[in-house]
């Protein structure tokens, strides 16, 4: 019998889902520019605000301009949300994150702070003055802990700056109120909010096919190439219906078959094809689970579906 939850593997075959080339784009602008708004202009991030399971853009808060740095808090950077262990190491890891036109791009820290202040996460971008922001719900409540959030490209990133893949060095920070007034030792108050020593991730700006010269060195460290950003609703429907906790049915061959196409590194976002097959099996998946409890993704015999939150995107604690 197959499983409730069973994975209609043949819709991936016959798409041709090789690293297809992403759209070239005109224009001779400043890449460094290009990730973060207008000065003065909060960023966008991803929340799920409407409980749905599904990150919604939201406007960051009023941008820091040059924060104090507050020396005792201190953050560090795991390449995978499953990889984040307890304590708090001092070693810095540099990592890279595709920022693809149109999507999201998820990072996630550990944070140390002895005052129990951190309530958000930011980034700052190469020749910016400004940390852009957002609240993280239930930070303040912990010493040490696990936190994500997700900062949302603009669709027409691209639009203005050279056709190449652009590696730009950003810097990652906590935001927390500020416990001791001139944090900074200047003899004057240091505001509301201060931010973590920074640490560093490189962002690469996708603005060119999968075989510019400008990105084979990027693609050596990020894997194969994409088309796309994965859809948020198969992360969502992930975290719904493949809980082997919550669906003891669940098998690991499930969740793996489940990954190799929608994952992540799913195949389907390697081609134009794949990210319209992907995203609307997904959203089409999430929908019934909502509306009728069937966790039935591409085929297969209809079942009941749990209950569960997406995760990994933006504005979530947990781990600790």
């Amino acid at each position: 019998m197959r499983s409730p939850h069973a994975l209609t593997v043949p819709l991936a075959l016959g798409l041709g889902l090789g690293c297809t080339l992403l759209q070239g784009y005109p224009g001779g602008g400043d890449p460094n520019k290009a990730l973060a708004d207008e000065p003065g202009s909060p960023g966008t991030f991803n929340r799920d605000i409407d409980g749905d399971g599904i990150p919604d853009p939201i406007d960051g808060n009023e941008p820091l301009v040059d924060p104090a740095i507050d020396s005792d808090i201190r953050i560090y950077l795991f390449p995978e949300r499953n990889e984040m262990e307890m304590g708090c190491p001092t070693e810095e890891v540099v990592l890279q994150r595709p920022a693809i036109p149109g999507g999201a791009f998820t990072i996630g820290f550990r944070y140390c702070a002895t005052e129990m202040n951190v309530v958000g996460g930011g980034i700052r971008f190469p020749g910016s003055n400004e940390v852009q922001w957002t609240f993280i719900e239930g930070a303040d409540q912990f010493t040490s802990q696990v936190v994500d959030f997700a900062y949302v490209v603009a669709g027409d990133a691209c639009d203005e700056i050279p056709p190449l893949c652009h590696s730009l060095e950003t810097e990652i920070f906590a935001v927390a109120r500020n416990t001791k007034g001139d944090v900074d030792g200047d003899g004057e108050d240091d505001g509301q909010f201060v931010v973590s020593q920074p640490q560093t991730l490189d962002a690469v700006l996708m603005c060119a096919t999968c075989e510019s010269p400008s990105c084979v060195e990027v693609y050596e460290q990020l894997g194969d190439c994409a088309q796309c950003a994965p859809a948020p609703e198969c992360e969502a429907y992930r975290a719904a219906c493949l809980d082997p906790e919550q669906f003891p049915g669940i098998s690991q061959n499930d969740i793996d078959s489940f990954d190799q196409l929608f994952g992540d590194d799913g195949v389907l976002w390697k081609s134009t094809l794949g990210c319209e097959v992907g995203t609307d099996r997904c959203g089409e998946a999430f929908d019934n689970f909502n509306n009728e409890g069937s966790c039935t993704l591409g085929g297969g015999e209809e079942g009941e579906g749990g209950s569960g939150d997406s995760g990994g995107m933006g504005g979530s604690t947990g781990g600790a």
